[in-house]
């Protein structure tokens, strides 16, 4: 079992969709994230197939879909997986609980197009498990296929009181990450405050926290990487710490 499972089943995954900012402001983001990368509606619908590499609840799977790809959505967070097949109607999405590792088992034909979006990479255990990655994305790839990935780069340490990170509040939730730092990985811990009306018209405030290891990523490590499982880059962006890469065989 990866670090991240236990984290995400017991306190993570109800709260995902929401602390990210919700479902449509995500969808929004992603379809712009793809029409910068010069993908365009398929012609004819379902003739091109995409993979989601830690699908979630959707936020990629489901502008794929839109554009009228075939999509195999991969995650192993079962509530998210649930979330993602009400979120996705009857679009033409398959979804699959499973290790992204596992990749080549469920894509039945080659792929035109695979994502690894959000922070996913990190989630492996060590390098050579995303050099191993890599490697199946590539050869998993048609001849003319894209690879679209992105991971927070973590080059930079932080330190001191810069190790707590406001991530999200409103009334009634509030989340806060830390972060420890070693030259290998990132320690996460995840402290989740929520609340409802008690009895005595008070506020009651319950916290939930639980950490887990992300393998730390740096740019210059994945592409070099990435060249060695034969991709070259296509296009690079950076935005608000998050680095984008474009690239094909």
């Amino acid at each position: 079992m990866y670090s991240f499972q236990k984290h995400y089943s017991e306190i993570l995954s109800t709260y995902y969709t929401r602390i990210y900012g919700g479902l449509s402001e995500n969808l929004a983001k992603a379809r712009r994230r793809l029409s910068s990368c010069g993908l365009e509606s398929v012609e004819p619908a379902g003739s091109r197939y995409a993979a989601d590499l830690g699908a979630g609840s959707g936020f990629f799977s489901i502008p794929l879909a839109e554009l009228g790809y075939s999509v195999l959505a991969m995650d192993l967070d079962e509530a998210l997986l649930d979330e993602l097949a009400t979120n996705a109607g009857s679009l033409s999405i398959e979804i699959v609980k499973d290790d992204i590792l596992n990749i080549a088992a469920h894509s039945h034909q080659p792929l035109d197009l695979i994502l690894c979006m959000t922070d996913t990479l990190a989630h492996l255990e060590s390098e050579q498990q995303l050099m191993d990655l890599l490697s199946m994305v590539y050869e998993n790839l048609s001849d003319d296929g894209q690879f679209l990935v992105s991971f927070r780069d973590q080059s930079n340490e932080l330190k001191g009181t810069d190790r707590f990170i406001p991530f999200y509040s409103d009334r009634d939730l509030i989340a806060t990450t830390f972060v420890d730092f070693s030259d290998s990985h990132v320690e996460v811990t995840d402290i989740l405050y929520t609340t409802q009306d008690d009895t005595d018209q008070h506020n009651r405030w319950n916290m939930y926290a639980s950490s887990y290891r992300k393998l730390r990523m740096r740019t210059g490590t994945v592409l070099a990487l990435l060249q060695s499982a034969g991709f070259r880059k296509v296009t690079e962006q950076s935005e608000r710490g998050m680095t984008f890469l474009q690239c094909k065989k």
